[in-house]
């Protein structure tokens, strides 16, 4: 992959668009790149985790485990965001994300993360709105795939 202005990545990512360059300096600070192979397990659920994840090349499954067999919950693509469930709401994981292809991503830590929205207000303000509208889209996905499995169940 060739080399890439953060900030100009960042512009690109949903939760930081509204943002202004010296706003997406500050985030850039917080950011390391990393990579992945294909099939490494990135977060595992149910374990504490203070790292989130911006996508920008490859793609990620989120699973859960049941009976000892993966089921995937969704896929994840260059721009998308994860890990933010567990540092935002202090808890454990509520998924397993996996490399579903080599994959590169930004990572940094949640607390210095939200530290920087904290105290930085007009940044909180807008991260936080795209956050929450984020994963109300996710639970309103995961709302529907439990009424259509209900919908199956009740069939029998």
């Amino acid at each position: 992959m060739p080399e890439v202005n953060p900030v100009d990545v960042l512009k690109k990512i949903y939760v930081f668009e509204e943002l202004k360059d010296e706003q997406l300096e500050k985030i850039v600070k917080l950011l390391k790149p990393v990579k992945a192979k294909e099939g490494k397990t990135i977060i595992k659920e149910n374990t504490k985790g203070d790292d989130i994840f911006i996508i920008l090349d490859g793609q990620v499954r989120v699973s859960r485990f049941i009976n000892g067999k993966e089921e995937a919950m969704t896929f994840l693509n260059p721009g998308d965001m994860f890990g933010e469930m567990a540092v935002l709401g202090n808890q454990e994981r509520s998924a397993t994300v996996i490399a579903h292809t080599d994959i590169v991503m930004f990572k940094f830590k949640g607390k210095e993360f939200k530290a920087l929205l904290d105290e930085n207000i007009e940044i909180g303000f807008h991260v936080y709105r795209k956050m929450a509208r984020t994963l109300a889209k996710r639970l309103k996905e995961l709302d529907k795939r439990y009424h259509d499995i209900l919908a199956l169940v009740s069939m029998w």
